[in-house]
């Protein structure tokens, strides 16, 4: 994860406050640009929309860095879909 992303929200968030159903998660980091877009026709494939970033400092000189964000309603079964039940299941942040 970016790092200031990280130290903002350490500051900012509201754990306490369940996200709104259209709000915007993050469901992964995935470890290339060919993964994430395996992981968004999968989601796509099932009629979950997503939004890819790349957040990488670096982008400019061709070192990218990506994040899968989907709506807050679908999380879970697109979890589910990418088979994220059977790994370590990376937390689902709310984007701010």
């Amino acid at each position: 994860m970016n790092p200031i992303r990280w130290l903002w929200e350490q500051v900012f968030s509201d754990d306490d406050e369940p996200a709104a159903p259209d709000q915007l998660v993050l469901l992964g980091e995935p470890a290339g640009e060919s993964l994430a877009g395996l992981w968004q026709g999968i989601l796509l494939g099932d009629g979950i929309r997503s939004v890819l970033k790349n957040v990488s400092s670096l982008a400019l000189y061709g070192v990218p860095a990506f994040e899968v964000w989907v709506q807050y309603k679908d999380v879970d079964r697109a979890r589910t879909l990418l088979r994220f039940d059977r790994e370590a299941r990376p937390d689902a942040r709310q984007h701010r």
